[in-house]
Protein backbone atom coordinates (compact mmCIF):
# COMPACT_ATOMS: atom_id res chain seq x y z
CA UNK A 1 0.00 0.00 0.00
CA UNK A 2 1.12 3.55 -0.75
CA UNK A 3 1.51 6.66 1.37
CA UNK A 4 -0.22 9.51 -0.41
CA UNK A 5 -0.23 13.23 0.35
CA UNK A 6 -3.02 15.41 -1.04
CA UNK A 7 -2.90 19.19 -0.91
CA UNK A 8 -6.38 20.73 -0.77
CA UNK A 9 -9.50 19.70 1.16
CA UNK A 10 -11.97 20.69 -1.53
CA UNK A 11 -14.22 18.42 -3.59
CA UNK A 12 -11.41 16.74 -5.55
CA UNK A 13 -9.13 16.34 -2.53
CA UNK A 14 -11.75 14.95 -0.16
CA UNK A 15 -13.19 12.60 -2.79
CA UNK A 16 -9.77 11.24 -3.75
CA UNK A 17 -8.76 10.84 -0.10
CA UNK A 18 -11.89 8.82 0.62
CA UNK A 19 -11.43 6.60 -2.44
CA UNK A 20 -7.76 5.88 -1.69
CA UNK A 21 -8.39 5.27 2.01
CA UNK A 22 -11.00 2.67 1.07
CA UNK A 23 -8.23 0.91 -0.86
CA UNK A 24 -6.21 0.83 2.40
CA UNK A 25 -3.67 3.42 1.29
CA UNK A 26 -2.37 5.79 3.96
CA UNK A 27 -3.66 9.25 3.06
CA UNK A 28 -2.75 12.64 4.53
CA UNK A 29 -4.56 15.79 3.36
CA UNK A 30 -2.93 19.18 3.90
CA UNK A 31 -5.23 22.20 3.78
CA UNK A 32 -3.93 25.77 4.05
CA UNK A 33 -7.17 27.01 5.65
CA UNK A 34 -7.81 26.24 9.31
CA UNK A 35 -11.12 24.50 8.64
CA UNK A 36 -13.36 23.39 5.79
CA UNK A 37 -14.48 26.40 3.79
CA UNK A 38 -18.09 27.39 4.44
CA UNK A 39 -20.35 29.26 2.06
CA UNK A 40 -19.97 29.03 -1.68
CA UNK A 41 -22.28 28.53 -4.60
CA UNK A 42 -24.82 25.88 -5.43
CA UNK A 43 -23.06 23.21 -7.51
CA UNK A 44 -24.28 20.44 -9.78
CA UNK A 45 -23.49 16.72 -9.81
CA UNK A 46 -24.21 15.57 -13.33
CA UNK A 47 -23.88 12.64 -15.70
CA UNK A 48 -20.86 10.47 -14.96
CA UNK A 49 -20.35 12.22 -11.62
CA UNK A 50 -23.67 10.78 -10.40
CA UNK A 51 -22.16 7.33 -10.96
CA UNK A 52 -19.18 8.35 -8.82
CA UNK A 53 -21.50 9.36 -5.98
CA UNK A 54 -23.16 5.93 -6.30
CA UNK A 55 -19.76 4.20 -6.16
CA UNK A 56 -18.92 6.22 -3.06
CA UNK A 57 -22.20 5.02 -1.50
CA UNK A 58 -23.16 8.60 -0.71
CA UNK A 59 -26.31 8.96 -2.81
CA UNK A 60 -28.66 9.20 0.16
CA UNK A 61 -26.57 11.86 1.89
CA UNK A 62 -26.20 13.90 -1.29
CA UNK A 63 -29.89 13.71 -2.19
CA UNK A 64 -30.84 14.72 1.36
CA UNK A 65 -28.90 17.97 0.86
CA UNK A 66 -30.17 18.85 -2.59
CA UNK A 67 -31.65 22.28 -3.15
CA UNK A 68 -35.41 22.72 -3.54
CA UNK A 69 -35.77 25.96 -5.44
CA UNK A 70 -39.25 26.64 -6.83
CA UNK A 71 -38.11 28.91 -9.66
CA UNK A 72 -36.58 32.28 -10.40
CA UNK A 73 -37.33 35.88 -11.29
CA UNK A 74 -35.29 37.64 -13.95
CA UNK A 75 -35.07 41.36 -13.12
CA UNK A 76 -33.55 44.54 -14.46
CA UNK A 77 -30.90 46.46 -12.52
CA UNK A 78 -33.59 48.31 -10.57
CA UNK A 79 -35.13 45.04 -9.31
CA UNK A 80 -38.16 45.23 -11.59
CA UNK A 81 -39.29 41.74 -12.57
CA UNK A 82 -39.04 41.11 -16.31
CA UNK A 83 -40.03 37.44 -16.32
CA UNK A 84 -40.40 34.48 -13.99
CA UNK A 85 -40.31 30.73 -14.39
CA UNK A 86 -41.12 27.70 -12.24
CA UNK A 87 -39.45 25.28 -14.66
CA UNK A 88 -35.78 26.03 -14.01
CA UNK A 89 -33.22 28.14 -12.20
CA UNK A 90 -30.05 29.78 -13.44
CA UNK A 91 -27.85 27.81 -11.04
CA UNK A 92 -29.33 24.34 -11.56
CA UNK A 93 -31.02 24.33 -14.94
CA UNK A 94 -34.29 22.56 -15.65
CA UNK A 95 -36.10 20.83 -12.78
CA UNK A 96 -36.90 17.73 -14.87
CA UNK A 97 -33.20 16.81 -15.14
CA UNK A 98 -31.53 13.90 -13.32
CA UNK A 99 -28.79 16.26 -12.13
CA UNK A 100 -28.47 16.93 -8.40
CA UNK A 101 -27.88 20.49 -7.22
CA UNK A 102 -26.58 21.12 -3.70
CA UNK A 103 -24.40 23.69 -1.98
CA UNK A 104 -20.66 23.31 -2.33
CA UNK A 105 -20.08 23.34 1.43
CA UNK A 106 -22.69 20.58 1.93
CA UNK A 107 -20.94 18.34 -0.61
CA UNK A 108 -17.53 19.11 0.86
CA UNK A 109 -18.78 18.25 4.35
CA UNK A 110 -20.32 14.96 3.16
CA UNK A 111 -17.08 13.84 1.51
CA UNK A 112 -14.97 14.97 4.46
CA UNK A 113 -17.18 13.22 7.03
CA UNK A 114 -17.23 9.98 5.04
CA UNK A 115 -13.44 9.77 5.14
CA UNK A 116 -12.59 11.47 8.44
CA UNK A 117 -12.11 8.16 10.31
CA UNK A 118 -9.65 6.85 7.71
CA UNK A 119 -7.89 9.95 6.40
CA UNK A 120 -5.50 12.23 8.31
CA UNK A 121 -6.51 15.86 7.74
CA UNK A 122 -3.96 18.54 8.62
CA UNK A 123 -5.52 22.01 8.59
CA UNK A 124 -3.55 25.24 8.68
CA UNK A 125 -0.55 23.79 6.86
CA UNK A 126 0.62 23.24 3.29
CA UNK A 127 3.45 21.90 1.18
CA UNK A 128 5.91 24.66 0.24
CA UNK A 129 8.58 22.61 -1.54
CA UNK A 130 8.80 19.15 -3.07
CA UNK A 131 11.83 17.13 -4.11
CA UNK A 132 11.42 13.95 -6.11
CA UNK A 133 13.64 10.98 -5.48
CA UNK A 134 13.74 7.55 -7.10
CA UNK A 135 11.40 5.96 -4.56
CA UNK A 136 9.49 8.89 -3.00
CA UNK A 137 8.74 12.59 -3.04
CA UNK A 138 10.02 14.59 -0.05
CA UNK A 139 8.04 17.65 0.96
CA UNK A 140 8.70 20.58 3.25
CA UNK A 141 5.74 21.98 5.17
CA UNK A 142 5.02 25.62 5.90
CA UNK A 143 4.80 24.98 9.65
CA UNK A 144 8.10 23.16 9.63
CA UNK A 145 9.28 19.63 9.17
CA UNK A 146 9.73 17.30 6.22
CA UNK A 147 7.74 14.26 5.16
CA UNK A 148 8.17 11.64 2.45
CA UNK A 149 5.35 10.12 0.41
CA UNK A 150 4.98 7.72 -2.47
CA UNK A 151 2.71 10.16 -4.29
CA UNK A 152 1.90 13.87 -3.96
CA UNK A 153 -1.43 15.11 -5.36
CA UNK A 154 -2.16 18.78 -5.95
CA UNK A 155 -5.92 19.28 -5.54
CA UNK A 156 -5.51 22.87 -4.41
CA UNK A 157 -7.56 24.78 -6.92
CA UNK A 158 -7.21 27.25 -9.75
CA UNK A 159 -4.04 28.87 -8.40
CA UNK A 160 -2.49 25.60 -7.22
CA UNK A 161 0.69 25.79 -5.18
CA UNK A 162 1.64 22.23 -6.14
CA UNK A 163 1.23 23.09 -9.83
CA UNK A 164 3.61 26.02 -9.44
CA UNK A 165 6.16 23.81 -7.67
CA UNK A 166 6.07 21.04 -10.29
CA UNK A 167 5.09 22.77 -13.53
CA UNK A 168 5.83 26.48 -13.28
CA UNK A 169 3.98 29.79 -13.30
CA UNK A 170 0.19 30.15 -13.42
CA UNK A 171 0.45 32.24 -16.57
CA UNK A 172 1.42 29.18 -18.58
CA UNK A 173 -1.75 27.27 -17.72
CA UNK A 174 -4.45 29.63 -16.43
CA UNK A 175 -6.45 31.06 -19.33
CA UNK A 176 -8.58 34.06 -18.43
CA UNK A 177 -12.15 34.51 -19.66
CA UNK A 178 -12.29 38.21 -18.82
CA UNK A 179 -14.87 37.68 -16.06
CA UNK A 180 -14.34 38.19 -12.33
CA UNK A 181 -16.84 36.91 -9.74
CA UNK A 182 -17.42 36.57 -6.03
CA UNK A 183 -19.95 34.90 -3.76
CA UNK A 184 -20.78 35.63 -0.13
CA UNK A 185 -23.43 34.95 2.51
CA UNK A 186 -25.74 37.39 4.23
CA UNK A 187 -28.95 37.19 6.26
CA UNK A 188 -32.19 36.67 4.35
CA UNK A 189 -33.46 40.17 5.09
CA UNK A 190 -35.57 40.21 1.92
CA UNK A 191 -37.53 37.04 2.75
CA UNK A 192 -36.70 34.91 -0.28
CA UNK A 193 -38.36 31.49 0.00
CA UNK A 194 -36.66 28.83 -2.16
CA UNK A 195 -36.55 31.35 -5.00
CA UNK A 196 -33.79 32.91 -7.09
CA UNK A 197 -33.37 36.53 -8.20
CA UNK A 198 -31.31 37.14 -11.31
CA UNK A 199 -30.05 40.31 -12.94
CA UNK A 200 -27.87 39.40 -15.87
CA UNK A 201 -26.22 41.10 -18.84
CA UNK A 202 -23.07 40.15 -20.79
CA UNK A 203 -21.12 42.76 -18.80
CA UNK A 204 -22.31 42.10 -15.23
CA UNK A 205 -24.80 40.21 -13.13
CA UNK A 206 -26.23 39.45 -9.69
CA UNK A 207 -27.59 36.06 -8.67
CA UNK A 208 -29.31 35.67 -5.29
CA UNK A 209 -30.72 32.55 -3.64
CA UNK A 210 -31.34 31.29 -0.10
CA UNK A 211 -29.67 28.33 1.55
CA UNK A 212 -31.71 25.22 2.38
CA UNK A 213 -32.98 26.75 5.63
CA UNK A 214 -34.00 30.03 3.94
CA UNK A 215 -32.20 31.81 6.81
CA UNK A 216 -29.19 32.92 4.80
CA UNK A 217 -28.72 34.16 1.27
CA UNK A 218 -25.88 33.42 -1.10
CA UNK A 219 -25.17 36.44 -3.28
CA UNK A 220 -23.03 36.09 -6.40
CA UNK A 221 -21.69 39.10 -8.30
CA UNK A 222 -19.82 38.97 -11.58
CA UNK A 223 -18.55 41.45 -14.13
CA UNK A 224 -16.43 41.53 -17.25
CA UNK A 225 -13.05 42.80 -16.10
CA UNK A 226 -11.44 43.31 -19.51
CA UNK A 227 -7.67 43.39 -19.28
CA UNK A 228 -7.51 44.41 -15.61
CA UNK A 229 -5.63 42.11 -13.28
CA UNK A 230 -8.09 40.95 -10.58
CA UNK A 231 -7.04 41.23 -6.92
CA UNK A 232 -6.37 37.66 -5.82
CA UNK A 233 -5.46 37.90 -2.13
CA UNK A 234 -6.49 41.21 -0.54
CA UNK A 235 -10.08 40.86 0.72
CA UNK A 236 -10.67 44.61 0.93
CA UNK A 237 -9.51 45.04 -2.66
CA UNK A 238 -11.70 42.13 -3.75
CA UNK A 239 -14.77 43.72 -2.17
CA UNK A 240 -14.04 47.09 -3.77
CA UNK A 241 -13.56 45.47 -7.19
CA UNK A 242 -16.82 43.53 -6.89
CA UNK A 243 -18.93 46.48 -5.72
CA UNK A 244 -17.66 49.03 -8.23
CA UNK A 245 -19.73 47.89 -11.26
CA UNK A 246 -22.99 47.88 -9.26
CA UNK A 247 -23.23 51.44 -7.94
CA UNK A 248 -26.38 52.09 -9.98
CA UNK A 249 -28.45 49.06 -8.97
CA UNK A 250 -31.64 49.57 -6.97
CA UNK A 251 -34.23 47.81 -4.84
CA UNK A 252 -33.19 44.62 -3.12
CA UNK A 253 -30.05 44.42 -5.21
CA UNK A 254 -28.70 47.65 -3.71
CA UNK A 255 -29.29 46.32 -0.19
CA UNK A 256 -27.55 43.01 -0.89
CA UNK A 257 -24.54 44.55 -2.63
CA UNK A 258 -24.06 46.81 0.41
CA UNK A 259 -24.01 43.69 2.61
CA UNK A 260 -20.74 42.64 0.96
CA UNK A 261 -18.88 45.01 3.29
CA UNK A 262 -19.89 42.87 6.29
CA UNK A 263 -19.42 39.45 4.68
CA UNK A 264 -16.79 37.25 6.30
CA UNK A 265 -16.93 34.31 3.88
CA UNK A 266 -16.30 36.01 0.53
CA UNK A 267 -14.81 33.76 -2.13
CA UNK A 268 -13.69 35.76 -5.16
CA UNK A 269 -11.82 34.66 -8.25
CA UNK A 270 -11.37 35.24 -11.92
CA UNK A 271 -13.45 32.89 -14.04
CA UNK A 272 -10.62 31.06 -15.76
CA UNK A 273 -9.84 27.72 -17.35
CA UNK A 274 -6.80 25.55 -16.73
CA UNK A 275 -5.38 23.83 -19.80
CA UNK A 276 -2.35 21.55 -19.52
CA UNK A 277 -0.67 19.04 -21.81
CA UNK A 278 0.19 16.86 -18.82
CA UNK A 279 -1.15 16.64 -15.27
CA UNK A 280 1.67 14.57 -13.80
CA UNK A 281 5.42 14.69 -13.37
CA UNK A 282 6.85 11.53 -11.85
CA UNK A 283 5.37 11.14 -8.38
CA UNK A 284 3.45 14.43 -8.50
CA UNK A 285 0.00 14.59 -10.09
CA UNK A 286 -2.71 17.26 -10.23
CA UNK A 287 -6.47 16.79 -9.80
CA UNK A 288 -9.62 18.91 -10.03
CA UNK A 289 -9.36 22.62 -10.80
CA UNK A 290 -5.58 22.54 -10.36
CA UNK A 291 -5.33 20.36 -13.48
CA UNK A 292 -8.40 21.02 -15.62
CA UNK A 293 -10.64 23.77 -14.30
CA UNK A 294 -13.36 24.26 -16.94
CA UNK A 295 -14.46 27.59 -15.34
CA UNK A 296 -17.52 27.89 -13.08
CA UNK A 297 -19.30 29.28 -16.14
CA UNK A 298 -19.71 25.70 -17.42
CA UNK A 299 -21.22 24.38 -14.18
CA UNK A 300 -19.05 21.29 -14.63
CA UNK A 301 -16.19 21.91 -12.21
CA UNK A 302 -17.64 19.76 -9.44
CA UNK A 303 -18.46 16.88 -11.76
CA UNK A 304 -14.97 17.03 -13.28
CA UNK A 305 -13.43 16.98 -9.80
CA UNK A 306 -15.43 13.90 -8.77
CA UNK A 307 -14.82 11.98 -11.99
CA UNK A 308 -11.13 12.88 -12.06
CA UNK A 309 -10.66 11.67 -8.48
CA UNK A 310 -12.48 8.43 -9.25
CA UNK A 311 -10.44 7.65 -12.37
CA UNK A 312 -7.14 8.38 -10.63
CA UNK A 313 -8.08 6.18 -7.67
CA UNK A 314 -9.28 3.38 -9.92
CA UNK A 315 -6.10 3.38 -12.00
CA UNK A 316 -4.02 3.28 -8.81
CA UNK A 317 -6.08 0.29 -7.66
CA UNK A 318 -5.52 -1.46 -10.99
CA UNK A 319 -1.77 -0.94 -10.90
CA UNK A 320 0.64 -3.42 -9.37
CA UNK A 321 2.36 -0.79 -7.29
CA UNK A 322 3.74 1.21 -10.22
CA UNK A 323 2.31 4.63 -9.39
CA UNK A 324 3.96 6.30 -12.38
CA UNK A 325 2.17 3.89 -14.70
CA UNK A 326 -1.11 4.47 -12.82
CA UNK A 327 -1.02 8.24 -13.24
CA UNK A 328 -0.12 7.84 -16.93
CA UNK A 329 -3.06 5.51 -17.57
CA UNK A 330 -5.34 7.86 -15.62
CA UNK A 331 -4.32 10.71 -17.94
CA UNK A 332 -5.04 8.68 -21.07
CA UNK A 333 -8.44 7.60 -19.80
CA UNK A 334 -9.53 10.98 -18.44
CA UNK A 335 -8.23 13.25 -21.22
CA UNK A 336 -11.21 12.92 -23.64
CA UNK A 337 -13.67 13.70 -20.83
CA UNK A 338 -11.70 16.77 -19.78
CA UNK A 339 -11.37 18.03 -23.35
CA UNK A 340 -15.12 17.65 -23.93
CA UNK A 341 -15.82 19.75 -20.84
CA UNK A 342 -13.24 22.41 -21.71
CA UNK A 343 -14.99 22.75 -25.08
CA UNK A 344 -18.37 23.76 -23.56
CA UNK A 345 -19.44 27.17 -24.87
CA UNK A 346 -18.98 29.55 -21.91
CA UNK A 347 -21.66 31.94 -23.18
CA UNK A 348 -24.46 29.52 -24.03
CA UNK A 349 -23.58 26.27 -22.26
CA UNK A 350 -23.81 24.43 -25.58
CA UNK A 351 -22.13 21.04 -25.40
CA UNK A 352 -22.80 20.34 -21.74
CA UNK A 353 -25.26 17.47 -22.33
CA UNK A 354 -22.68 15.52 -24.32
CA UNK A 355 -19.75 16.52 -22.11
CA UNK A 356 -21.25 15.41 -18.79
CA UNK A 357 -21.54 11.81 -20.04
CA UNK A 358 -18.36 11.67 -22.11
CA UNK A 359 -16.79 8.90 -20.00
CA UNK A 360 -17.90 5.51 -18.71
CA UNK A 361 -17.77 4.92 -14.97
Amino acid sequence: MAEVAIQGAGIAGCALALLLARQDHTVTVFERARFLRSGGQAVDVRGAALKVIEELKLVEEVRACRTHFRGMSVCDEHDNELERTTERTLSGGRFNSDDIELFRDDLSRILFSAGSDFVTYVFGDEVVSARQQSDCVSVELRNGGERSFDLLVGADGLHSGIRRLAFGRDEEYVHRTGIYAGIYSTSNSIGLDAWQLVFRTPERGIIVYPDRSNDQLRVALYFADGEAEPPLQDTVAQKCALKAPFGDVGGRFRTLVAELDRADDLYASEMAQVRMQRWSDGRIVLAGDAAYCPSPLTGQGTSLALVGAYVLAEEIARSTGDLADAVESHERRLRPFVEANLAIDLRTGKGIDDAKNAIAI
